[in-house]
């Protein structure tokens, strides 16, 4: 296996020359890296009175220091809370919030004492990562609407298992759309389009709640690309017999259609005829996607061209058996009917290796489980058919069936017990072959339901210890660029600290599996009888009914409004209650004229391993209210200010409400074009003060000129005008 690009492979020779050298007799005892060393394994822990949250880690034997940083999940940028000496090993953060759920990030500052050559040892300079996210009675995460994309003939074969998945969506509260496509089983361009205009339809019609999109069966398998040796390498730097295009559902999550092209690249050096790309021929020219980020959270369940799992003698085992039977532990696993441990399973075929393909592994399941709860195993090879752990992980070096950890033979035969899996290693990254290792955990008997080739790029997963679906973390992945970062080298011809990864941003980022599959469940049937009742011009009230048979449930109300009139388009659901609702109603005091969605979600408090506590939600039940009789011009709710302004490095907005609302606080170029979103909640009456780093979306520092800070409540706005100098 080609492990190295170029530039890594003269990185890492210049790396080793700069170590800081002495005699092999000065020390005994030089040591091999390992993937571990690169993961920091924390997890919290909390307390409520006073709030606060307890990061926990191992320290390493080569930490120098240790720094602890913080941010919200829809923040780019961190913010140090500490610097801490080698032998800490947990750091209490008493500055949060109930209900608030926070990111961290702890870094370990390392040199490890290592050989050099036959007569050197040195000191090669490193840094670790470990990242956790974490909350103490953390509101519920929103799921938004998932589009199941089904292939037509399926409608009729499983169509009763199919409405099953349905209703196991809505009770967790998903809402969920249907639509059918036809079935592809060799690559067709027009087809691939086919798909894309139905996701694109249905995006259109809600914008602001659609998140997800599920493909079930054999739907058209996109491809883009143009890896090689010249260009970009591919994922697994096998030139040029894996040159050209690769498997990307990317393109179906990144909807702007115009950053996709069929005009340029001529990469005929692949293998596969699936990897050949020429112009015209339906896959597209990209191979990366540095300036725009993926929209949707894309997962596949397509168990086409497995002829391992199929047993001649009984007849069992066709493509239609094993999408029958996934769907079964699917339904399974989410109603609470598979027992599992709550611990990780690591095989580490490339242990040494610099880039620490393993520590995806190590970084994640020690967040969820704590460091004592992930052990190495053989696990596809020589499975624990005693016990179902909840996440695996394997890498080695790999071929389009298997790797040195496992074949699909293995996943046909054996009893492998698990839910999650990360695998990696060569070739199998590019999943639409013939029994595809990476599509083969989907395909077992047993409980697997999920699949990501983790290691180029690592994935990162500490969002799902508090409810999130793995849907969220593929995304976050996906557009992830430096903000979550595997590990930190040091060269100083590189400028001092680089990143030793490669595959961030590129278009064969997938999940085989259903994204909407979460790691913490509780069964929670909806509230019933909801009213609303018009009590004055800017108040309705909401009352339900409890679910039966219930005990220990909090509730939490959210709004939709209108958007265009008569076109059915409406806002994102906003949560209303700050904190979680014991009573069964609600008074909602910022109403305003035209139709308002409201959905009422039962919730029941859940605590984690890792990730303190939140609120796991259940089934939401919808409402419509139409308002006429609210004044149509009201007076202006706020006041807002900016300073510094001219802006150098970053600005502070400061907001002041009159009454509570919804506020969305955003930041506009001259086009009038969202660059930032500061903020889009509920915010109680009185001053709020924001930081703006002067940087967009996606982490980048905005450029010099004239912007605006838009400040919009359920019933008015206002600009103001900020200038931005470097």
């Amino acid at each position: 296996m080609k492990l190295f690009y170029r530039i890594l492979q003269s990185c890492f020779v210049i790396l080793i020359i700069l170590l800081i050298t002495e005699n092999l007799q000065s020390q005994v005892n030089p040591r091999t890296q390992n993937s571990k060393d690169f993961a920091v394994m924390v997890h919290a822990s909390i307390t409520e009175n006073p709030p606060a949250i307890t990061l926990h880690w191992v320290p390493s034997i080569d930490a120098q220091q240790y720094v602890v940083s913080r941010k919200l999940k829809d923040q780019a940028q961190w913010l140090d809370l500490a610097t801490l000496d080698s032998n800490t090993s947990e750091y209490t953060d008493n500055t949060v919030q109930i209900g608030q759920a926070y990111e961290y990030q702890v870094r370990g500052i390392c040199q490890m004492y290592v050989k050099i050559s036959d007569t050197q040892n040195g000191y090669m300079p490193y840094q670790s990562f470990g990242y956790v996210y974490a909350g103490i009675k953390a509101n519920p995460p929103q799921f938004g609407t998932v589009l199941l994309i089904v292939e037509e003939n399926l409608a009729s074969d499983i169509g009763d298992k199919i409405i099953r998945l349905e209703q196991d969506l809505a009770n967790e509260g998903w809402k969920t759309v249907r639509r059918y496509a036809p079935r592809t089983e060799q690559f067709d361009g027009a087809a691939v389009k086919a798909v894309k205009n139905i996701i694109t339809q249905e995006y259109n019609k809600d914008p602001n709640n659609l998140t997800t999109v599920l493909l079930l069966g054999r739907i058209a398998v996109p491809y883009s690309g143009d890896f090689s040796q010249a260009t970009t390498y591919p994922p697994d730097g096998h030139v040029p017999d894996h040159n050209g295009a690769w498997p990307s559902d990317l393109y179906y999550g990144l909807l702007n259609e115009n950053f996709w092209t069929d005009i340029s690249v001529n990469n005929t050096g692949g293998s596969r005829a699936e990897n050949k790309n020429i112009p015209g021929d339906g896959k597209f020219d990209q191979t990366s996607y540095s300036y725009d980020n993926v929209n949707l959270r894309v997962g596949r369940i397509d168990l086409y061209n497995l002829p391992a799992f199929f047993d001649s003698k009984t007849n069992k085992g066709t493509e239609l058996d094993l999408i029958s039977r996934y769907l079964d532990k699917n339904h399974n696993y989410r109603t609470g009917q598979v027992p599992y441990v709550n611990k990780g399973l690591i095989f580490d075929g490339f242990s040494t290796m610099q880039e620490a393909f393993a520590s995806s592994g190590w970084r994640n399941f020690g967040a969820f489980f704590t460091a004592d709860s992930v052990k190495t195993a053989d696990w596809i090879r020589v499975p624990d058919t005693t016990v179902t752990n909840l996440w695996s992980y394997a890498c080695a070096g790999g071929w389009y069936e298997g790797c040195g950890g496992g074949t699909t033979a293995n996943y046909a035969s054996n009893n492998i017990k698990t839910i999650f899996t990360l695998m990696f290693g060569s070739y199998f990254g590019d999943w639409d072959h013939s029994d595809a290792f990476l599509r083969a955990p989907l395909a077992s008997k047993q409980s697997a339901l999920t699949c990501g080739w983790s290691g180029r790029p690592h994935w990162y997963l500490h969002h799902m210890g508090l409810g999130e679906p793995i849907g969220y973390s593929l995304l976050v992945t996906q557009n992830n660029s430096n903000t979550y970062i595997p590990n930190l080298y040091y060269n100083t011809q590189y400028g001092g600290w680089f990143i030793y990864a490669v595959g961030m941003r590129n278009i064969h980022i997938a999940l085989m599996g259903d994204p909407t599959l979460r790691m913490n469940y509780e069964l929670i049937p909806p509230v019933t009888n909801v009213t609303l009742n018009q009590t004055e011009k800017r108040k309705l009230e909401i009352s339900w009914d409890a679910p039966a048979n219930q005990t220990g449930l909090s509730y939490y109300v959210y709004r939709a409004n209108e958007v265009l009139a008569g076109e059915n388009i409406i806002s994102k659901y906003t949560q209303l209650n700050k904190e979680p609702l014991t009573a069964t109603t609600f008074v909602d005091s910022t109403i305003n004229n035209g139709k308002l969605y409201y959905k009422v979600v039962p919730a029941k408090l859940k605590a984690t391993i890792g990730s303190g506590s939140y609120y796991c939600p259940g089934a939401a039940t919808e409402k419509t209210f139409t308002v006429t009789s609210v004044d149509e011009i009201p007076e202006l709710s706020f006041d807002i200010s900016v300073t510094p302004n001219p802006a150098e490095s970053h600005s502070i907005i400061d907001l002041t409400l009159r009454r509570t609302s919804i506020v969305s606080l955003t930041i506009c170029d001259l086009m009038g074009n969202t660059i930032r979103n500061i903020r889009n909640e509920y915010l109680s009456a009185g001053n709020h003060k924001f930081n703006w780093d002067l940087t967009d979306d996606s982490g980048n520092k905005v450029m010099s000129g004239i912007y605006f800070v838009k400040v919009a409540t359920e019933n008015n706005y206002k600009l103001e005008k900020i200038v931005v100098t470097k």
